[in-house]
Parts: C-alpha cells; structure tokens; sequence
C-alpha cells in the first residue's frame, strides 16, 4: 500500500479552514480543527474563541472540550477557586 503524506503549514489551513467555514458554518468538525491550527501558531484566544463555537454547536461531543482545555492551558488560565495545593480525587 502507498501512502502520500502531505505537510501543510498550519497557518495554510487555517486559511482552508476559514473557507471551509464560510462554506458550512453549521459544521462543529471545521471550528475544531481551526481551534488546533489556531493553537499551534499561538493563537490562543482565537483557538478559545472556536472551542467555544464547537461546544455550542455540539455540546456531547467531547473534543470542543479538549479543544477549549488546551486554548486555556495555552493562556495559563485557571478556573476560580483553583487552589494549587489541592490533589485532585476522586469520588467513588
């Protein structure tokens, strides 16, 4: 089997993405992968800012919710009452 690997610059497909969106604006799929493009040329808030959308458009899918983890990570947000002596655990 051949395989074609092809290498994009992410912030190219961040201009395939934006096309791609103006497309199909409904499609939660294409904020999600602009969200990872976003973040990987150090647009954070921008990458947020798509998360967001993505959850907004399909709240039980799971990967809007990473995309958003990592865009907050990415700004060194915390959430309020994060206290960092804290351990996290959990309930059983």
């Amino acid at each position: 089997m051949l395989v074609f690997v092809v290498v994009v610059k992410s912030t190219e497909f961040v201009c395939v993405l934006m096309q791609a969106i103006e497309l199909d604006p409904a499609d939660a799929t294409l904020y999600s992968n602009r969200s990872l493009c976003l973040l990987q040329i150090g647009e954070a808030t921008e990458a947020l800012s798509d998360a967001k959308t993505c959850i907004k458009m399909r709240p039980e899918w799971i990967k809007g919710y990473y995309r958003k983890g990592t865009a907050l990570m990415s700004l060194k947000v915390r959430s309020k009452g994060h206290n960092s002596s804290c351990i996290p655990f959990y309930v059983t």
